[in-house]
């Protein structure tokens, strides 16, 4: 039977469904903020002041941060890091 709230085994939201949601929110929102302030220094983003520009470097540190939580959380898993 399908579920919509459970057991990631068995329904379509979890908990850590939730997690990776709000954790995306949070960290989108942090880029941005920090891209915003820090945007206006680049040289090259000052010859092409377009919103196009400010938003791919949004994407590129969203995707970069999510990509390096995802190798860290791996390598954890497995044991790869860190030892007992």
């Amino acid at each position: 039977m399908f579920e919509l709230f459970g057991l990631k085994t068995i329904a379509f939201f979890d908990v850590w469904a939730f997690e990776h949601i709000l954790s995306g929110l949070s960290v989108g929102n942090l880029v941005k903020s920090g891209n915003q302030k820090h945007v206006k220094n680049i040289s090259l983003i000052k010859k092409f002041e377009s919103h196009t520009s400010v938003i791919r470097f949004d994407i590129i540190g969203v995707l970069f941060l999510a990509y390096l939580w995802e190798t860290l959380e791996h390598y954890l898993e497995t044991g790869l890091m860190g030892g007992a």
